[in-house]
């Protein structure tokens, strides 16, 4: 499966879009459970993005949102990814341009 934050993968053509997916994780508010929680919320989409037949996923976007616990914890932060499922097809002849396939 290819991740990616931009609408195009060079070297391969898009051949459908298969929709959005989208991950979502909890997470301390420390910079390695963040991390954690993002790769938890990657590995969701992506199971998502195989599900629906896809085998990348472009425009990747990525947002934490803290929250305070209160009292009774010291809180803790959501991490949400989303993007759009595609199938991908690696171009003839190793060309290194990007492109879109007309339907």
């Amino acid at each position: 499966m290819i991740l990616t934050t931009t609408s195009t993968i060079e070297g391969y053509v898009i051949e459908c879009y298969r929709g959005l997916v989208s991950g979502v994780a909890a997470a301390d508010l420390d910079s390695w459970s963040i991390r954690e929680g993002r790769a938890d919320a990657l590995e969701d989409m992506c199971k998502q993005a195989k599900a629906e037949g896809a085998n990348a996923v472009i425009g990747i976007h990525t947002a934490v949102s803290a929250f305070d616990g209160g009292e009774a914890s010291r809180g803790g932060s959501i991490v949400y990814v989303s993007g759009t499922a595609v199938r991908i097809e690696r171009l003839k002849g190793g060309e290194g341009e990007h492109t879109h396939r007309k339907p």
